[in-house]
């Protein structure tokens, strides 16, 4: 059973609502992150969204691209990123919901990225990575990869008219 749903089992036996903190990871700095992480754990969070900062992230709100932009410009990588997660995870056993755009995981894979965040202590399941399921499968079908996190060759090319 994975920490989130261990969490909400928890709760519900208690008859609580859970506590659900997101922060934008390097934001400011790794430093600031961990401190926050902690602060909020020792608050009694129950789940924690840990973003990844995105240089486009038209989906969220101006405090949470505010936050993406000023991480990136300090520095915040992937690499980084799970290194953050492997040290809160040797700190703490909070449900960690890795929370970033998806173009994050296709340029770098999605089975890469999905073994990172193992390697990194975080339990990865779902539906949204399982390969029988058919949206994944079409998903993978039509974004142009192979389903192995390497792009195929001879992309397309388009060809635009001047007026």
């Amino acid at each position: 059973m994975s920490r989130i749903k261990e969490k909400f089992t928890e709760l519900e036996v208690r008859n609580e609502k859970a506590l659900i903190a997101y922060i934008m990871a390097g934001f400011p700095n790794e430093k600031s992150t961990l401190a926050t992480v902690r602060g909020l754990v020792k608050g009694g969070v129950d789940i924690i969204e840990l973003g990844f900062p995105f240089s486009d992230p038209l989906a969220d709100g101006p405090v949470i691209q505010n936050a993406s932009l000023i991480s990136l410009e300090n520095g915040t990588k992937i690499n980084s990123f799970f290194n953050t997660v492997t040290k809160i995870r040797k700190e703490t056993d909070i449900p960690l919901i890795l929370m970033t755009y998806t173009n994050i995981l296709y340029s770098r894979g999605y089975q890469k990225f999905i073994s990172d965040a193992k390697k990194a202590g975080k339990n990865v399941k779902g539906k949204d990575f399982d390969h029988k399921d058919r949206k994944f499968k079409s998903v993978k079908k039509n974004r142009g990869n192979d389903g192995k996190g390497t792009k195929r060759e001879g992309k397309k090319k388009y060809r635009t008219s001047k007026s």
